[in-house]
């Protein structure tokens, strides 16, 4: 696979090639959830592991999330790592008793004795009318529960990256893909993806504004950063992977340069992660400074394509923040839809 010194690796290829090896390395990993032995494999990430490792490590199960991850506790306290694929992660909540009373506390309670090095993967994201009941999300939610570590991977390596780190944390842990995410594609070497997770990472560099996102909306803030630039308007912009670390201080740094903040989250706002990044922000920091906080509008999800726009954070409405936030006069312009959002045709 790596021939060549860079390689253009997908998002989809990143988790596969990732669990495959980690699949490779370890008899006791597990691939279990709805749907990973189907010739598609959950949109690419578990193609074909059914043949490569067998029926008995990648397989299909009832529409039973509560008791399929209890199955997978019992089997991560008996010496196996089980991978538990959810193609959507609103199905969490039906779980949520195993995840947050069972899997989250035995290390705890057991003073250690007791290990559960489970992995569950959520995908998340919104397009093709997803509706109410499929396109939230439980970050801020499992964030906020002490035994539980979260990662939100937004580029390929990360997504190669969070699989490996997962499997060394040798604790419940919850991966959150988005829908948006999987068509992406990133160059990287084999000394990248060797390298250790950035949990905090700086993607774009400038003096104006910090912007801290998550998930696919950083690719809005990329988008929105595109066109102010030729505006003149700069930015730092960080993208926050691993949610349990949560690593501020570059972020404090910035904002102590910048005098602004935008957070934006891929939830909505209130009483969720973002808060927890400004408070801290505010506590840490030596200075003050402006504060703006981006994330679903407080409603359950529309379908219509027209409202998705208008509920979702976007490149557009992010634009029209930064240029209110500086006292910039607010340019028509603007930012077209992403490819990933235009392309995307489901089912999940």
């Amino acid at each position: 696979m790596f021939s060549k010194k860079i390689y253009e690796l997908s998002y989809v290829d990143a988790i596969h090639m990732s669990i495959s090896q980690l699949m490779e390395k370890d008899e006791k990993v597990l691939v279990i959830g709805q749907g990973v032995d189907d010739p598609k494999g959950t949109l690419g990430t578990t193609r074909g592991l059914d043949k490569i490792f067998g029926k008995n490590r990648c397989f299909d199960v009832p529409i039973a999330e509560e008791s399929v991850l209890g199955v997978c506790i019992g089997l991560a306290l008996g010496g196996y790592r089980p991978i538990n694929v959810h193609i959507r992660c609103d199905f969490l909540f039906v779980a949520m008793n195993q995840l947050v009373n069972m899997a989250s506390k035995l290390s705890y309670m057991s003073s250690g004795e007791n290990k559960v090095p489970i992995i569950i993967r959520a995908s998340i994201g919104r397009s093709w009318g997803q509706g109410a009941q499929h396109s939230q999300t439980v970050h801020s939610i499992i964030s906020h529960i002490p035994g539980i570590k979260v990662y939100m991977p937004v580029s390929p390596l990360d997504a190669y990256q969070v699989f490996q780190q997962a499997y060394k944390d040798n604790c419940p842990t919850l991966i959150i893909e988005h829908r948006m995410l999987y068509s992406s594609v990133q160059s990287v070497s084999k000394e990248q993806l060797n390298e250790k997770l950035v949990p905090t990472k700086r993607i774009l560099q400038g003096e104006m504004v910090t912007i801290v996102a998550l998930s696919h909306t950083v690719n809005e803030a990329i988008q929105s950063m595109n066109y102010l630039n030729s505006q003149g308007i700069t930015a730092d912009l960080f993208k926050i992977v691993d949610l349990f670390l949560l690593d501020l201080d570059n972020v404090i740094q910035s904002v102590e340069k910048t005098k602004h903040l935008i957070i934006i989250d891929n939830d909505w706002v209130k009483t969720g992660i973002s808060a927890e990044i400004a408070a801290h922000c505010k506590e840490k920091s030596k200075v003050d400074f402006k504060l703006q906080r981006m994330g679903f509008n407080f409603s359950p999800c529309p379908t219509t394509r027209c409202l998705e726009d208008i509920y979702y954070p976007s490149a557009s409405s992010i634009t029209e923040t930064i240029m209110k936030m500086l006292g910039r006069r607010n340019i028509e312009n603007t930012n077209s839809v992403l490819k990933e959002i235009n392309d995307f045709r489901g089912p999940f």
